[in-house]
């Protein structure tokens, strides 16, 4: 309805322009101008002008649109009058109605409003009539409905959120100044037009066929939908679409479009930097463990699964204390417990496999707050290797220890009697012969040294590969191997076991000379049978309980012509193949050599 709108326009400047757009925009309406506002009344008190709807300049010439209102409403209470501002005018909707305007519209740079301008002014004057044709009771119900009318409006208006009205047939009739900032659409240019403008080209036949359906049966739709503004740049709404019930059903639907291409593209960086803590967490060479402060595993990574043998969901059902071998659960607690958030505790553990062997791990223990609560983030290493360096590396300090004592005293006191014997050969003709005995002497116990010095240098505590080897076979080689021809061999045993050959002759030999250097040279040593490995006896004078425990040390000998490097060998070699060694007294009162935790050949 735009025939026979009468429409004041109160403006200097601007007035001519406001009446131009109006008369493009509804040819139907009348409109006449005033550039002073003291000539409004005037024309207002003039019966034959018959004014329906005043539109105001928010500034005029002579005054200001706020002091036309307050005059005009001092005597015109019903009369419509719309405030038009500036694109930066100092003045909110809120303080235009509150001064007593029916509308309130803002200039767009650029923009020609006029179209939207009329369908506020018909609003208007259509509201007015209906009042005016009633009693007071309508008149107290339309004047009701004209003021939710401008509350609904400015909440739309004010909303932030994209909004836009259509027909049932999806021709747009509304757009609010959001719809028009987010899409780049003016409200001329989409209003008669369908939200196809958006060109939501990003979703299917079938998506398009839920959301008519569901509207289309009188209830609410809400789904993310993608849009491209006018200059076709993609966004991404969070879109609900509700009908609008009349007695005659749904005869219009009501759309917002809250945009969330920020909070998408924020999700979309999360998601990706969530994928890549994953990613970091799960292929770490180091083994992870979150857990809580009772040690309650939350979170393991694939590394620490790998190491300990269990499965995922079987270890997020464990503690912490249930693979931890070295530490006791209440010392783990407390280490938890005294750590400040943020900082890094390193502590040494074993940690216990599945099938119950542990092995060596170093834990770096980092404790965190997430979401207000404690957190605990372990990094464990297995450091196995490097234990076995640690062992490797004293096993060489303890070697260059024995070189150091050996060269420095045992050498040197035989390398001393050979000299003077010698000396003495020269000086004393008469006792030639003894002397020369004495510097043989010497100088074969330095030549047993060196061998024996040789052997630590070149083996040391490592073997070669292992093989099934005959123990009788082995000790009867000895015979040959070491110069004891009244020494007796009893083999007690026709077992194999697994060992580096060469290295356990070399432990065969030094103790049949042990038996031979503290006992006599028609000794009897035998090899038999252990549950889990062997042993090697003789019928010598045996080992004082009081020294067993030192027979196996570096320099240690209760002869004056021993080395006392000879069983140190016979440690360091059983300690190489994982052997426990251990001395008794034999069944004849000797010495008896005990080796066990032996890889047995069945």
């Amino acid at each position: 309805m735009t025939g026979g709108i009468r429409v004041l326009c109160v403006a200097d400047g601007a007035a001519e322009s406001t009446a131009h757009h109006l008369g493009d925009a509804a040819p139907d309406f009348e409109i006449v101008t005033e550039t002073r506002t003291d000539g409004v009344l005037d024309r207002l008190a003039n019966d034959d002008e018959r004014i329906d709807c005043v539109v105001s300049e928010q500034q005029v010439g002579d005054g200001n649109g706020i002091e036309l209102l307050g005059a005009v409403r001092g005597t015109y209470p019903d009369l419509p009058v719309l405030l038009v501002a500036e694109p930066d005018a100092d003045i909110t909707p809120e303080e235009a109605i509150a001064a007593g305007a029916t509308d309130f519209l803002r200039r767009r740079d650029g923009v020609d409003q006029g179209a939207l301008f009329a369908r506020r002014i018909e609003t208007a004057v259509e509201a007015s009539r209906a009042v005016g044709n009633g009693g007071d009771q309508l008149r107290n119900r339309e004047t009701a409905n004209v003021a939710q009318l401008r509350l609904f409006r400015e909440a739309v208006e004010a909303s932030g959120h994209a909004v836009y009205f259509t027909e049932r047939d999806g021709t747009i009739i509304y757009v609010n100044e959001a719809f028009e900032a987010t899409t780049g659409y003016s409200a001329e240019e989409a209003i008669g037009r369908t939200p196809r403008i958006l060109k939501s080209g990003e979703h299917d036949r079938e998506f398009y066929e839920r959301l008519w359906g569901t509207i289309l049966a009188g209830d609410v739709w809400r789904s993310e939908i993608t849009n491209r503004t006018k200059s076709g740049d993609r966004y991404v709404v969070d879109q609900t679409i509700a009908p609008v019930e009349t007695d005659a059903g749904a005869t219009h639907f009501v759309a917002v479009n809250a945009e969330i291409t920020g909070h998408k593209e924020r999700q979309a960086a999360l998601e990706r930097n969530r994928k890549r803590l994953n990613a970091l967490f799960e292929n770490s060479p180091d083994a992870i463990t979150v857990h809580d402060v009772d040690g309650e595993i939350l979170r393991v990574n694939r590394q620490q699964i790998e190491n300990l043998g269990y499965s995922r969901e079987e270890l997020l059902s464990m503690n912490v204390a249930d693979v931890e071998a070295r530490h006791s659960r209440e010392t783990l607690r407390e280490t938890w417990t005294k750590a400040s958030v943020g900082e890094r505790v390193q502590i040494e553990g074993r940690h216990r496999r599945k099938d119950g062997s542990t092995f060596p791990v170093e834990v770096w223990i980092t404790k965190a707050e997430i979401d207000a609560t404690e957190r605990f983030i372990a990094f464990s290493r297995d450091i196995t290797d490097r234990k076995a360096d640690e062992r490797e590396l004293e096993r060489q300090i303890d070697r260059l220890e024995q070189f150091a004592t050996v060269v420095s005293h045992d050498l040197r006191n035989p390398l001393n009697v050979a000299k003077g014997r010698l000396d003495l050969v020269e000086t004393d003709p008469d006792h030639r012969s003894e002397h020369r005995k004495a510097a043989q002497d010497a100088l074969g116990r330095m030549e047993e040294l060196i061998e024996d010095l040789l052997v630590l240098a070149r083996e040391g505590g490592n073997t070669g590969e292992t093989e099934p080897v005959d123990l009788g076979e082995l000790l009867s080689d000895c015979q040959e191997t070491v110069s004891a021809p009244e020494a007796s061999f009893v083999v007690d045993t026709d077992r194999q076991i697994r060992a580096d050959r060469s290295r356990l002759q070399q432990l065969f030999e030094n103790l049949v000379r042990n038996a031979i250097e503290h006992g006599r040279p028609d000794v009897t040593v035998t090899v038999g049978d252990l549950a889990d490995g062997f042993y090697v006896a003789d019928d010598g004078p045996g080992i004082p309980a009081e020294e067993r425990e030192q027979v196996f040390e570096t320099g240690f000998t209760t002869t004056e012509d021993g080395t006392g490097l000879g069983l140190n060998i016979v440690k360091q070699i059983a300690d190489a193949h994982g052997w426990d060694v251990a001395v008794t007294e034999s069944d004849d009162g000797g010495a008896r050599f005990e080796f066990t935790g032996v890889d047995v050949v069945e």
